[in-house]
């Protein structure tokens, strides 16, 4: 069985987050995080930990169509 090599497996992560924040998957977009992740976003927020960055960016998908 080949190896995974780093790039392949960042683009397998970027393609799983775009996913699911296309989807709208909180939980999705949790697990493309560590778990004390920090995610500083366009819009001058700072947002701390996995869980939470799932939960505002699905939230931000679902009120705003954002994708």
């Amino acid at each position: 069985m080949a190896q995974t090599t780093i790039a392949q497996r960042m683009e397998q992560v970027a393609r799983t987050y775009i996913q699911a924040y296309n989807d709208g998957d909180a939980n999705a977009i949790a697990a493309c995080f560590g778990p004390e992740a920090v995610h500083y976003s366009p819009w001058q927020t700072k947002w701390l930990g996995a869980a939470t960055i799932g939960g505002n960016l699905a939230k931000r998908d679902r009120e705003q169509g954002v994708c």
